[in-house]
């Protein structure tokens, strides 16, 4: 049952912020009905919730609406949270929700990739929230095409100043090796935990290769009880996720949530 308002996501100990819901299936629609707890991709979010407690400089990547975005600000207010949306009605939906909790989520208007320039972002007409610089992961029969600015994460780290990167999202359906590669000496630098969609094979190695040798431990996290039991599982390799997502972080980080 979909609706058109603001509803409110309630997160821990008192703590919750508000969204806007556009009367269509998605992501706002588990929140409303299920809850942060039950909704939308709960261990990753989970996760998620753990590592904003101590993390200082925040990024979303492939923000979409901003349910990550706004997490870590409900949680940590402190922190500095940019999130990154290319696509024009994701990216206006993402600065209401923001503008509604009077957040200061920093929000660029630009995809990320190992280049920089401009380039045919790829989403589809159903769904607006899944997009990417690769054609491939959309339905070729509703895909739409849109120019958008593309910059590198070590662009944006120059740029904006960014002493440190503690937590990072990459969800860009498919183009996330090229993200952390366009994130180039900083990510060994930063070692940042990384939440991170692997949807093939191909994908995943490619996202090792970009993190091999910097000590990541890597842990696939299943948030969908059709997959079997939810949680996370070490695993020797990243490959195609049981699910959606990967867990990538350092060891100590692994101790400190006591998954190590």
């Amino acid at each position: 049952m979909y609706f058109d308002g603001t509803f409110t996501v309630n997160v821990d100990k008192g703590r919750s912020f508000q969204m806007v819901q556009h009367n269509r299936y998605g992501i706002e629609t588990e929140l409303f009905w299920k809850g942060l707890a039950e909704g939308w991709e709960t261990e990753s979010i989970s996760i998620w919730m753990e590592l904003c407690k101590e993390a200082h400089v925040i990024l979303d990547i492939g923000a979409a609406e901003g349910l990550y975005a706004l997490v870590s600000k409900c949680l940590r207010p402190a922190s500095r949270v940019l999130a990154f949306e290319p696509f024009a009605l994701p990216s206006a939906e993402l600065r209401g929700n923001i503008s509604l909790n009077g957040y200061d989520i920093e929000v660029h208007e630009v995809a990320l990739s190992d280049f920089s320039g401009e380039a045919s972002f790829y989403a589809t007409l159903e769904s607006s929230n899944e997009g990417s610089l690769i054609p491939s992961p959309c339905n070729p029969g509703s895909r739409v095409a849109q120019r958008v600015r593309v910059a590198t994460l070590a662009d944006i780290i120059e740029r904006e100043g960014l002493e440190r990167v503690d937590l990072i999202k990459v969800d860009v359906e498919g183009a996330e090796p090229e993200v952390l590669g366009g994130m180039g000496p900083y990510l060994e630098r930063f070692r940042p935990s990384i939440i991170v969609e692997i949807l093939n094979d191909d994908v995943g190695r490619r996202v090792q290769e970009r993190v091999e040798g910097l000590d990541y431990l890597y842990f696939d996290v299943n948030d969908d009880l059709r997959k079997g039991p939810k949680g996370i599982r070490r695993v020797p390799e990243i490959r195609k996720s049981v699910c959606l997502n990967y867990l990538l972080i350092q060891r100590p980080v692994a101790s400190s949530l006591g998954i190590a």
